[in-house]
């Protein structure tokens, strides 16, 4: 790769820095070595600051092509390239908007010309790509693309929302990003230029009232995640800016629907110089940052929150609501528990307080049981099962085969009523054909998650048949595909759009359908994610979005739904070996997507990579994938049976050891460390890389 992107090796000097620091200040007095450090401290910042001013050369033949400039962000941006004398092409969505834009252009340095262009529409998007091919052929191709079109849409309750609302955003916000990245990167890589992506605040947590925004943002991060990892390839580096609140057209009061985002938008900050500062250093800088979190609110609070345990963060939020009285109604208790988390602060102090006068071997020993007392006392709390499991009804989706038959089947053994939706009638039949003889009775239902009318039919037969338990206890958001796994460069929308159907609108549409049955038991909402909803994979592309879009929803509806009673719950396994990940699947699909490809494409990567990478991905799944299948299940069990169920179940060694740690690091060294784990298991590199 570029080593001008792996600038982020870095980071894997730090560690035996500091120590072979330390080693050099061994015999040294206390406080020479303190001053030594704080001048490391201080030079270190102020280096920083010298490389963050740092610009590159040759401005005016440096070309940008940015998104949604008819207003806000985008058209403050385009103004502020065209001021520094970028040549800029600026994409609007009207006529009025970019007539306006080009009047307020009148008289700056750089060439500044608009383009008419829906990045909702593949046609709209070919179209400007194929004007841009020829109008950035004077200066090598694109510099940069800037993804800042987006739009707010439907903001309310996801009780009061339906899937098309959801589709209508992720439509914009996600694929129109996807679609444009897609259509214009080839650009990108002539020049070895930049991508600038802006996601928000809200790829970090879900907000009540927000779904829809929320998921599309989401999904956004995971896509970003994914290319960076593959265009450094390429020499093509990708930047994300988070912001906050701001105060723009899109969070105006008469564009927002609810009283809960007009409450958010009341802390928006005015600021909008830094957030089109942030855009022009991603695009500008000669050591450009890889995230920019953006606004107070962003930098002080949610980016904080976001690494607390769910728990924690759930109770913030608790908190939060009771001092700005967003909602009349308090939250029941039992979703309260992680109000506990608050007093850990508090209770570490009175604790010491309560050992002033204790000698030091016995404090530390006190501090010393805690963990052990923490494990103690989670296993037995985890042990504790609910009563009446024969009165409890579960609907299971994705029971053909694999984690959710599994599950239909133990959960028919423990005597719960299980209503398992499957999508054939084979595999309906074998599912009911396992389970005769067990205690529970096991009903079928065939049901395809993708169309509103098949789970609207099976809702309403559950509707009847789940009546004399009361409603249903617990629904498993299970099923889900794979889709096509390989390189961003050979995929297209449809073939995005295909996943998400399946692993993120199919959630949306299920929940939806069946989540006042479950209001009525006070039950459970039961939902697998991924390890990769946390981390983006190379070649990884649509499944990645699919799943951090279901995370964001999640995020969403458990801090709606706990005013019902309902809680949500999220397994993130790793690699398992299922129908979904097998040798044979994998490398059908790949055969099928190669086929399909652009042929220039396939000279870009050549024959040869693909094979290395196809051999290299079916042998990956099936030696690092778990056999242990159990795990997820015990998991699926345990979330809708244990007295204290996890909010989070992170299952397999990978996800509990490796993509856990890691999507807690910096962006630069995670990315270092993917770099070195590629060097070591001799990853595959494309041909014209």
């Amino acid at each position: 790769a570029d080593p001008r992107i792996n600038l982020g090796l870095l980071w894997l000097a730090v560690g035996p820095g500091l120590l072979y620091l330390v080693y050099l200040l061994r015999d040294c007095t206390l406080l020479y070595k303190e001053l030594v450090l704080i001048s490391v401290k201080i030079r270190g910042k102020m280096l920083w600051q010298a490389l963050c001013v740092l610009e590159i050369d040759n401005l005016n033949r440096r070309a940008v092509f940015i998104t949604g400039c008819d207003t806000g962000f985008g058209n403050l941006l385009a103004l502020k390239c065209a001021r520094r004398g970028m040549p800029v092409f600026a994409g609007c969505l009207t006529d009025k908007g970019a007539e306006s834009l080009r009047s307020s252009a009148v008289g700056l340095c750089g060439k500044l010309e608009t383009i008419i262009v829906d990045i909702g529409s593949t046609e709209s998007v070919a179209a400007a790509a194929k004007h841009l091919e020829q109008a950035t052929e004077q200066y090598g191709g694109l510099h940069g693309i800037v993804n800042n079109a987006g739009i707010v849409g439907s903001t309310f309750f996801d009780d009061l929302l339906n899937v098309e609302q959801y589709r209508e955003v992720v439509e914009v916000n996600t694929f129109g990003a996807i679609r444009v990245t897609q259509a214009l990167k080839h650009l990108v890589k002539k020049t070895r230029g930049r991508i600038v992506t802006v996601t928000s605040a809200a790829a970090r947590l879900g907000f009540l009232g927000v779904g829809p925004y929320t998921v599309s943002k989401f999904a956004l991060a995971g896509y970003s995640e994914v290319i960076r990892q593959e265009l450094r390839y390429f020499g093509v580096s990708v930047h994300v800016v988070e912001p906050g609140m701001f105060k723009t057209p899109l969070t105006a009061a008469e564009n927002i629907e609810t009283k809960i985002v007009a409450c958010y938008s009341t802390f928006g900050s005015s600021r909008a110089d830094l957030f089109s500062d942030a855009y022009f250093h991603a695009l500008t800088a000669r050591f450009p940052h890889l995230r920019y979190q953006i606004g107070t609110d962003c930098k002080f609070f949610i980016l904080p929150i976001s690494y607390l345990p769910t728990g924690a963060r759930d109770a913030l939020f608790a908190v939060g609501e009771m001092l700005l009285w967003v909602l009349c109604p308090m939250p029941d208790p039992r979703f309260n528990l992680g109000l506990l988390w608050l007093g850990v602060g508090p209770g570490a102090l009175i604790l010491v307080y309560l050992l002033k006068d204790v000698a030091f071997i016995w404090g530390l020993a006190a501090f010393a049981t805690i963990p052990v007392l923490y494990v103690l006392i989670q296993r037995a709390l985890s042990g504790i099962e609910l009563e009446d499991l024969s009165k409890r009804a579960v609907f299971i989706t994705g029971c053909d085969h694999g984690f959710g038959n599994l599950l239909a089947l133990k959960c028919a053994r423990r005597g719960m009523p299980v209503f398992a939706g499957c999508l054939t009638e084979d595999g309906a039949e074998a599912l009911r054909t396992a389970a005769t003889g067990l205690p529970g009775k096991l009903e079928t239902i065939i049901v395809d998650v993708t169309f509103t009318e098949s789970v609207a039919a099976a809702a309403k037969y559950l509707e009847a048949a789940t009546e004399k338990y009361g409603g249903l206890h617990g629904v498993v958001n299970n099923a889900g595909v794979m889709g096509c796994t390989f390189f961003d460069d050979l995929l297209n929308v449809e073939q995005y759009k295909e996943v998400v159907e399946v692993n993120t609108f199919g959630v949306i549409r299920v929940t939806q359908a069946l989540k006042h049955l479950v209001k009525k038991t006070r039950g459970r909402i039961v939902t697998v994610s991924s390890a990769a909803a946390r981390l983006g994979f190379l070649g990884m592309g649509p499944y990645t979005v699919s799943k951090f879009a279901v995370s964001g929803y999640c995020e969403v509806i458990r801090q709606e739904l706990r005013y019902f009673g309902v809680s949500v719950h999220v397994l993130e396994p790793g690699v398992f070996k299922t129908p979904m990940a097998a040798e044979g699947n994998v490398k059908s699909r790949l055969d099928q997507m190669w086929d399909s490809a652009p042929e220039a494409t396939k000279q870009d990567y050549g024959e040869c990579f693909f094979k290395q990478s196809r051999k290299r991905l079916a042998w990956g799944l099936g030696q690092f994938g778990c056999s242990r299948l159990d795990l997820v299940i015990d998991a699926y069990f345990h979330a809708l049976t244990a007295r204290f169920p996890h909010l989070r179940y992170q299952i397999g060694a990978d996800c509990q050891f490796m993509m856990l740690p890691m999507s807690y690091l910096p962006t630069g060294l995670r990315d270092a460390l993917f770099t070195v784990g590629e060097m070591i298991f001799r990853v595959p590199v494309p041909e014209c890389a």
